[in-house]
């Protein structure tokens, strides 16, 4: 599945300011372990870590997860669009309900 994608580009081939923010994220995701979550189905496994909060900051949590999927990656990126358009078409429907209602 990975060879129908293609490869993100390596840290040398990033611009400065993609650079700045990939360091940035880095430093946000630094220490702490993952810990694992229970997933919602066996083919998944899911983690998450905690990044506690540094003075008047606020805190942090992580997650990642990853699948195992039965179908040719074409069909999965397919399903995923599908799916992340519907999710955000609701959100976006309740938020202009309660904002009508107010």
């Amino acid at each position: 599945m990975r060879e129908a994608f293609p490869r993100p580009p390596s840290r040398d081939q990033l611009s400065d300011e993609e650079q700045r923010i990939f360091n940035n994220c880095e430093l946000l995701g630094g220490g702490g372990l993952w810990e694992p979550l229970s997933p919602p189905s066996p083919f998944v496994t899911m983690h998450i870590k905690h990044a506690p909060a540094q003075g008047t900051e606020r805190s942090l949590a992580f997650g990642k997860a990853a699948a195992t999927i039965d179908c040719s990656p074409r069909f999965a990126a397919a399903y995923w669009f599908i799916f992340e358009s519907r999710e955000s078409t609701q959100i976006s429907n309740s938020r202009a309900t309660l904002l009508a209602w107010w």
